[in-house]
Order: C-alpha cells, then structure tokens, then sequence
C-alpha cells in the first residue's frame, strides 16, 4: 500500500508547496553524487497538482513505461544504435523527473548529452548501468 500523501515530508520553497517543476529543478547540484533512486518529494508535489488519489494510477503507469523505455535502451545499446540510444534516453528522462525517479533521470540526462555531441561510445559505456538501476527504480515503485 501506497503512503498516505499527507504523510510524506517534503521540505518546501520559502514555506510554501512546491510545484512539480520546482520538485523537478531542485538544485541537484547540491546532492552527492549518489542520487536518490525514488524522492517522495515529487510524488508529493505531482499529487499536490493532480490529486493523491491519482497517483497510485499514474505511478503503475509511469513503471509500465518506465519498462517499455528501459527496453528501448537496451536493445539500442545491443544493436548500438545511438540515434536510438538518445530518442530513449530523451524519453525515459523525462518520465523519470516527473515521478522522482532522480537517479535514472541523472543517468538518462548523461547518456542523451553524450548522444547529442555525438558521443555514441560514451554513452554506450554509461548504458552499461540501466539495468541495474532499472531494477531499482521498478522495485522503488512497488507498491508496499
């Protein structure tokens, strides 16, 4: 079972909610380097835009995408296919930010950077941790 909305604590913007892009565009900069698989704090705020009964439904949603695109970049990485590599990567970032998924996201935004600057091999070579952290990002976003 899915937490109770109210009972998630997300520290907010001069003490006001915090806005899905505000969510989205937090200064990432200031984390580690390891970043956070699942940041309940976008949930927060995506069910302060849509309604927390909403998002039980758009977080099942979000993980049959999340398994279509994963897919789509694996089997780009298998066919080495970087025009391929950057259409899912592009894709599976910004589905990722939307739901919190911050560590694929971090990872999708490097890899799709490398395909825009023609960077194939490098991003080919950041691919090699999807699926790990796919596997995480789905198993994240189980329900309890």
């Amino acid at each position: 079972m899915w937490p109770k909305v109210a009972e998630v604590s997300c520290p907010t913007l001069k003490g006001e909610h915090r806005t899905i892009s505000q969510a989205i565009e937090q200064d990432l900069s200031s984390r580690s380097n390891e970043f956070p698989i699942r940041d309940d704090c976008v949930i927060q705020a995506l069910s302060d835009e849509v309604g927390a009964d909403m998002i039980p439904f758009l977080v099942e949603r979000f993980r049959c995408d999340l398994q279509m695109h994963l897919d789509g970049v694996v089997g780009a990485v298998n066919d080495t296919d970087g025009e391929q590599l950057e259409r899912e990567s592009h894709t599976l970032k910004s589905v990722s930010g939307t739901f919190g998924a911050v560590r694929l996201q971090q990872l999708m935004t490097e890899i799709n950077e490398c395909c825009r600057r023609d960077e194939v091999k490098k991003a080919l070579e950041l691919a090699g941790n999807v699926k790990t952290i796919g596997q995480l990002t789905m198993k994240a976003y189980l329900k309890d």
